[in-house]
């Protein structure tokens, strides 16, 4: 995945800037980086761009003027993480629209599963 910019409108489990630094997921098996992935696809607007065994990078358009952000997840099953970062495509600003995605995404996945 890509260092974020210099710009406000990034976060990343990988950032070494504490205001673009998202803790990454914990996953203790492939199931969770299955269930994690199933999540962040079943998200509105979320369009599927690339994927790989342990890698998925995914368009997410805005609801009002459809702006579209990236998201990308990459799961290292020898360390039980899954990193994450989510960019806005345009603009200096994102409102904290990424990092509030982020937080979202990681509720769901701490919900115990159905």
């Amino acid at each position: 995945m890509a260092p974020c910019p210099p710009s406000p409108n990034c976060v990343s489990s990988l950032s070494r800037d504490d205001s673009q630094y998202v803790p990454a997921f914990t996953a203790n098996t492939a199931d969770d980086w299955q269930r994690l992935q199933s999540l962040l696809l079943s998200s509105p607007r979320s369009y599927p761009l690339a994927r790989a065994d342990h890698y998925l990078h995914v368009e997410v358009r805005s609801a009002l003027l459809r702006f579209r952000d990236d998201v990308e997840l990459r799961y290292s099953p020898e360390q039980q993480r899954i990193d994450v970062r989510s960019a806005s495509r345009l603009g200096h600003y994102d409102f904290g629209v990424n990092r509030q995605r982020v937080d979202a995404l990681r509720a769901r996945y701490e919900q115990p599963p159905p």
